[in-house]
């Protein structure tokens, strides 16, 4: 028997998930390239080299020497999984050392078209010590919004007010593979994290400005975001390249594009995979490290998409192959404000059950999570337990090939 071990609940423990598979399966796990877990002193020294900006004490004693003194910080949400309780303390003992009297920071959570995040997730994210000190915010996308115009691709500017109101504007996210724009991080935590309903629903129009995972040099809503990003002022950002284990394998602060363009050469060697030789049978795609909820789960495949881009007529799935998409998705369906079910962007009401979720269009899709009912998957091959789950591959398949991708929506092929 193989056994094999991944990652999973992100944010619920942090804990492994064990597949066992019967021993004449061919079974291999693809692990990324991946890099050790910075320590305190490794990422004081980054933040001690920002790229394209002055250190963060540096900038908080030009605020204070202007004549301004208020400090606004956009940290991504708990469906993120940037560390930033790690980070916190730091930000704030360099912000006192520029002169600013932490009274005056308000932490803003930027939970764009997700749910408002609950007290005990503002301890798990930013840590106890920032939440006892710091006057924090969850963004609203539906009032108090400060109006900016419009961006020159036409997107309505309207951004939270507790972030916009801020003299120093800091952001706060992770770099990772999205079919958006690009790689997450850099100005996005502020476009779509703080903004308004209006400005996020421009920008999530389908069609309307181009995309591309892992493009960022050619991409109209990577372009957009850092245009609006210059255009309300966002002085720095600390942006994170995660470990397989949700680690810190790298820490980017300065200029949100300058930083971001750095974090993302980090971030293709650290998430680079190597991919299977062969078309598999099976290719088992984990979410983690986003895989609080199941709205996110989608974002598991990013490895499967990844290897499209990267070596175009190499297939990864053979003709007919499943593709099992696992989340541990504690927080179960989840909500999403533009694409959850009935929503502007998302899937309408209908019998769910006479249609199998497909892999562009080729390759059935079935889920494991003990938190996801068949209903909230709207698929008939949902599973809560790894067992049943196999049992059903075993009836289609004798001695099949089986990739397992431990962090798919972090992994991007090589």
């Amino acid at each position: 028997m193989t056994h094999i071990c991944i990652p999973w609940h992100s944010w619920y423990g942090d804990h492994d998930l064990a597949l066992d598979f019967p021993k004449d399966w061919r079974v291999r796990a693809y692990w990324p390239a991946d890099g050790p877990d910075m320590d305190e002193a490794d990422i004081e020294a980054a933040m001690d080299a920002p790229i394209g900006t002055p250190t963060l004490e540096s900038l908080a004693r030009q605020t204070v020497a202007a004549g301004k003194r208020t400090v606004s910080i956009a940290v991504d949400d708990i469906s993120r999984p940037t560390p930033a309780a790690r980070l916190m303390p730091l930000v704030m003992q360099r912000l006192e050392a520029g002169g600013i009297d932490l009274d005056d920071v308000k932490v803003v959570l930027a939970v764009g078209m997700h749910r408002l995040m609950t007290k005990e997730e503002m301890r798990k994210k930013l840590g106890d010590l920032a939440v006892e000190r710091l006057d924090i915010y969850n963004s609203f996308a539906h009032d108090g919004h400060v109006d900016y115009g419009f961006s020159s691709r036409g997107t309505p500017i309207k951004l939270c007010r507790q972030f916009a109101e801020g003299d120093l504007k800091i952001g706060i996210g992770s770099i990772m593979p999205h079919g958006g724009p690009g790689f997450g991080g850099g100005a996005k935590v502020v476009f779509p994290g703080v903004a308004s309903y209006e400005t996020v629903a421009s920008m999530h129009k389908p069609g309307r400005l181009g995309t591309g995972l892992l493009n960022v040099d050619h991409n109209e809503l990577r372009a957009d975001i850092e245009e609006m990003g210059r255009k309300v002022g966002l002085d720095v950002i600390i942006n994170l390249v995660l470990t397989s284990r949700r680690g810190i394998a790298g820490v980017y602060v300065g200029d949100f594009v300058q930083a971001h363009r750095a974090g993302v050469e980090q971030a293709r060697a650290v998430y680079a995979t190597k991919m299977p030789e062969a078309p598999v049978d099976i290719a088992i795609c984990n979410a983690y490290p986003k895989d609080t909820d199941f709205l996110q789960a989608g974002l598991g495949l990013n490895v499967i998409a990844s290897a499209e881009l990267a070596t175009p007529g190499h297939e990864i799935l053979k003709p007919g192959a499943t593709v099992v998409l696992i989340s541990a998705s504690p927080e179960g369906r989840g909500h999403h404000a533009l694409y959850s079910t009935g929503m502007i962007y998302g899937r309408r009401e209908g019998d769910w059950r006479s249609s199998q979720p497909m892999y562009k269009e080729q390759h059935p899709i079935v889920y494991l999570s003990p938190h996801v009912t068949r209903q909230d998957a709207r698929c008939v091959h949902t599973y809560s337990s790894w067992g049943t789950l196999q049992d059903f591959l075993a009836s289609r398949y004798t001695s099949p090939n089986v990739a397992v991708f431990p962090c798919g929506a972090n992994q991007i092929a090589v």
